[in-house]
């Protein structure tokens, strides 16, 4: 037609835009036909080793950042929660301890008898030697033979101290040999004698200067049967503790430490201080020494460790779980949910299997 353009010429195979598709061919690989034998072999690939700058290694990780990680966040956060877990069972030991301490400051404080008043001991029966000031005493008579000098309240008081560190030591003593004898239940009971004694003939006493004390009346029926009921109900919570609280046991655990302390405090202040002293160094040499009575006793429960226990009045609390069990509890409480749920929907699908199934062979029928 006139007035119509040329068609555009054929463009060589392989120019852009074209639509015809050239062979591919390698000036390295020749062209084969079909009758050449041909073998193939396999060409390891050259591997080239890596970069490591001039004589300097390059990190092998990279440090990851807890800000958008929150695997690396619960990692950092291990150490809070073992901090946390440590100050929980510190205070866990520590309030016992206060709470007796406090008590016993209380008892001392505001149940004192007359002897305790006027300096004397109030604890005669657990010292051999009375060690008081009496009316010429030597600070007045200028060191003259009117009272008990410095020396002689020292050395009575030591006397005194050594005198109740014996009984100590000779029940630790008879203690760790009844146990060396496999005689367990003689320890028991013996447990349960002293303290049907301490709470009931100490409780009675510091129960008696109380009323005294602050002049309150009461019968001897209704202090009889309330000392019976203290005693009896705490040899019941501190030695059978099946079906009884937790806070009983803890709580006469406490009481009987409390009675105990107030009944050293009772004691003069030359053999307060010296049983104070002369005690520690005993403390030290039954735990330290190889022939002291505690050491002995770790020693033989080492030698063998499926003996039973050595039974004592030792202060039980619940610790707070560590730091990990509540989430591994919630990730297994959570896999089993999910296992339970796993295995729901696997039956669903094996009824609607065999329901489809059913209904085939029905039809087929």
């Amino acid at each position: 037609r006139l007035g119509s353009p040329p068609p555009p010429p054929p463009r060589p195979p392989g120019a852009p835009g074209s639509t015809e598709r050239t062979p591919l061919t390698s000036p390295i690989v020749p062209e084969m036909s079909s009758g050449d034998n041909v073998e193939l072999h396999h060409v390891e690939p050259q591997h080239r080793p890596p970069d490591r700058g001039e004589g300097r290694l390059l990190p092998t990780h990279t440090p990851r950042s807890s800000a958008g990680d929150p695997e690396q966040a619960r990692e950092d956060a291990v150490p809070l929660a073992g901090v946390l877990f440590a100050m929980n069972a510190l205070w866990t030991m520590l309030k016992p301890v206060g709470l007796t301490m406090i008590l016993t400051t209380l008892a001392v404080v505001f149940i004192r008898s007359e002897s305790s008043d006027s300096g004397g001991g109030g604890g005669n029966g657990l010292t051999v030697y009375d060690v008081e000031d009496d009316d010429g005493a030597s600070d007045g008579d200028g060191g003259g033979g009117g009272g008990s000098s410095d020396s002689e309240k020292a050395e009575l008081s030591i006397l005194n101290a050594l005198y109740i560190v014996l009984l100590m030591a000779g029940a630790t003593f008879l203690v760790v040999l009844l146990y060396r004898c496999n005689c367990a239940w003689v320890i028991v009971g013996y447990l349960m004698f002293t303290s049907v004694m301490l709470l009931g003939v100490l409780g009675a006493v510091l129960w008696q200067t109380a009323l005294v004390r602050w002049e309150l009346p009461c019968d001897i029926i209704t202090f009889s049967v309330v000392l019976y009921n203290f005693a009896a109900v705490g040899i019941v919570a501190i030695f059978f503790k099946n079906g009884v609280p937790m806070i009983v046991t803890q709580s006469y655990l406490v009481a009987t430490s409390v009675i105990l302390a107030w009944q050293f405090a009772q004691l003069d202040a030359w053999t307060g201080w010296a049983l104070l002293v002369v005690l520690a160094f005993y403390d030290l040499c039954a735990v330290l020494t190889p022939c002291g009575p505690l050491n002995y006793l770790v020693r033989i429960m080492q030698e063998n460790p499926n003996a039973n226990p050595v039974p004592g009045l030792m202060y039980e609390a619940a610790l707070p779980p560590p730091p990990g069990a509540v989430a591994a509890a919630a990730g297994a409480s959570a896999a089993a949910r999910g296992g339970h749920r796993q295995e729901q929907e696997w039956q669903q699908q094996q009824q609607q299997q065999h329901a489809a199934e059913g209904s085939a062979a029905e039809a087929m029928a």
